[in-house]
C-alpha cells in the first residue's frame, strides 16, 4: 500500500494508491472528487496536527477536507464522515479564539444579505435562500476569526435524465486572507 502527500490548487491531502480491483461489482458512487480512504487518511493527519497544536500548513488540509463534503454535510461513507467531522471539530477547537467577530456580506445580483458571527452564535447555522439564481455571487468577510461559507445549488428534475442537462464549472480567480473570488459557469 502506497500513500502519497499531494498538493493541488492550495489544498493538501493524502492519497492511497488504488489497487486493481478483483471483483466485478459496480456500485453507485456520488459525484465526488476523492475516495473515502483519502478522506480518512487526511483526517488522521489533521487530528495529528491538532493533537500537536501545530497550525502550520493545517489550513490547506482543512480546506481540502471541507471541499470533499457532500451538499448535506457528510462525506462518501459513514466511516470517513465520522473521522472527518472529528478532525474538523478538533481543528475548530484549535482555531477558536474568544475575541472572534466576523461580518460576512453576500451579494447576488440585486440581493444582498449580511451575517454576523460571534461568540454568541458561532455554533448556529446561518443560511439564506436566494430569491433567484444569479449569474454572480460575491461573498466578502471582515473581522477576526475563521468561518466556513458554503454556497450550494439544488435543483429538481421531474423525470430521470438520460443525458446530463446540467453542468457547472468552478474556477478560483483570486484568494486573499479576507476574500475569495470564484468564477462559476452553469449550462
Amino acid at each position: 500500500m502506497s500513500i502519497y502527500n499531494l498538493h493541488t490548487d492550495g489544498y493538501k491531502y493524502w492519497h492511497q494508491a488504488e489497487v486493481a480491483k478483483t471483483t466485478t461489482h459496480t456500485y453507485w458512487t456520488p459525484p465526488h472528487q476523492s475516495n473515502a480512504a483519502d478522506t480518512e487518511i487526511t483526517s488522521y493527519v489533521l487530528l495529528t496536527y491538532a493533537e500537536k497544536y501545530d497550525f502550520t500548513g493545517v489550513l490547506n488540509i482543512m480546506k481540502w477536507m471541507t471541499s470533499q463534503r457532500l451538499p448535506h454535510g457528510g462525506f462518501s461513507s459513514t466511516q470517513d464522515t465520522v473521522l472527518a467531522l472529528q478532525a474538523l471539530s478538533q481543528f475548530a477547537k484549535m482555531a477558536y479564539a474568544k475575541n472572534f467577530d466576523i461580518q460576512v456580506h453576500l451579494k447576488a445580483g440585486s440581493f444582498s444579505h449580511s451575517f454576523s458571527i460571534n461568540q454568541r452564535n458561532a455554533l448556529v447555522l446561518q443560511k439564506v435562500e436566494l430569491p433567484s439564481i444569479p449569474s454572480n455571487v460575491q461573498v466578502t468577510a471582515t473581522g477576526h476569526g475563521i468561518a466556513l461559507v458554503d454556497v450550494a445549488v439544488f435543483f429538481h428534475a421531474d423525470a430521470e435524465v438520460e443525458a446530463p442537462s446540467f453542468e457547472m464549472t468552478v474556477e478560483l480567480l483570486e484568494e486573499t486572507i479576507n476574500s475569495l473570488s470564484v468564477k462559476t459557469c452553469v449550462r
